[in-house]
């Protein structure tokens, strides 16, 4: 059964505006997933998969009702039929949608009326996304070099460590580790988002060294996470808790209660640090530091991507990091020969403009 108090109050006050038959279906209905390939395990979503899909389910709610398809008197199943999902993908599309925008929505409705259902055989509904693009949004020409990234993140610590001891500095500083701690441990944003410190928690020491743990409930992937910290940003580390974090702790100008919780991020208004912020900080530094925008997610591109660059023997180190399967890290993460090929033809368009021979630019379409 549903865990409707684990849900945030944004996705609470979305099932308040379903029909009460939809919301007890789901509400009793299985939670087992059935898998999007067939043959492969099925999947029990985590509360922050749920926040999605039933995002989504809301979306293709209203957008029935503007088309006047929708009597909630019948049950979802038989309010989506093939030909309604194509009109709906079509139509997100000519609205402007990206491609893997519409693809986790589409994917969202289906499984929400999978689990209402579980009974019958909805695959029918994920039919229009064999005819969309599975193209990346990142630019894969842009990933820096992973030792740009971290040297980011250790130059912003330096400089917020020799400057007083502000909250501006205490922010800077955090953001420095954090980007310092995605390109080492190549976690992922919900992850690192939510360390806590505590033997029971995500970081803890033991035997002069420190780990971050994460179990296989907690991540996208759902396999556990038990990685070494890494111990050249340990002192980092241990400043952090010791200087930064306590000033954080107290709140902009003082007025914060006094944060006793155990979350390690901490916001500068005295409470625990948001998913979001932690984006906005890391974003807005690289794009200051490197001159161009670096995601939180883009720090695993940049590892496999390192790491295939240098040995392909050390792929599978990246999948060791990444915590995926080789195959994966290869075809969504390691764009070594793409990222190759994009800096030799940058350094050709640059050599064009190069006087040769006292002759500038080269003749490159001969009659």
């Amino acid at each position: 059964m549903l865990d409707i108090e684990s849900l945030t109050p944004l996705t609470r006050r979305q099932l308040a505006c379903w029909p009460r038959k939809d919301f007890e279906r789901l509400r009793v209905g299985s939670l087992s997933l059935p898998p999007r390939v067939p043959g492969r395990r099925s999947i029990v979503p985590r509360a922050s998969s749920m926040r999605g899909y039933i995002d989504s389910y809301t979306r293709g709610q209203k957008w029935l009702q503007q088309k006047g398809w929708f009597d909630a008197n019948q049950s979802a199943d038989e309010r989506w039929t093939g030909a309604r999902m194509q009109l709906y993908v079509d139509e997100s599309l000519a609205f402007g949608h990206k491609p893997n925008t519409v693809r986790g929505r589409v994917i969202g409705i289906w499984r929400v009326v999978s689990m209402m259902a579980p009974e019958r055989n909805l695959r029918f509904l994920l039919s229009p996304l064999e005819a969309l693009s599975r193209a990346t949004t990142r630019d894969k020409s842009q990933i820096p070099h992973l030792k740009d990234l971290i040297e980011c993140g250790l130059n912003t610590m330096e400089r917020a460590r020799q400057a007083p001891k502000t909250m501006r500095t205490a922010i800077a500083y955090r953001t420095g580790l954090q980007i310092a701690w995605l390109a080492s441990l190549g976690l992922r944003l919900a992850n690192l988002g939510r360390v806590a410190e505590g033997r029971d928690n995500n970081l803890w020491e033991t035997d002069n060294a420190w780990w971050v743990v994460f179990e296989a409930a907690e991540t996208k992937n759902h396999k556990p996470i038990d990685k070494p910290f890494p111990p050249e940003l340990l002192p980092y580390l241990l400043e952090y808790r010791e200087v930064f974090r306590p000033i954080l702790c107290r709140g902009r100008y003082g007025r914060g209660g006094g944060y006793s919780g155990n979350r390690l991020w901490v916001s500068s208004r005295g409470g625990e640090q948001s998913l979001i912020s932690i984006y906005k900080n890391v974003v807005s530094t690289t794009r200051r530091e490197l001159g161009i925008t670096v995601g939180p997610h883009l720090f695993r591109d940049a590892i496999a991507t390192a790491m295939a660059s240098s040995s392909p023997a050390q792929a599978s180190g990246a999948r060791l990091r990444l915590g995926n399967t080789l195959e994966v890290v290869e075809r969504h993460y390691s764009h070594a020969s793409t990222l190759e090929a994009s800096r030799i033809a940058m350094k050709r368009l640059m050599n064009l403009g190069k006087p040769r021979n006292g002759c500038i630019g080269e003749c490159v379409f001969r009659t």
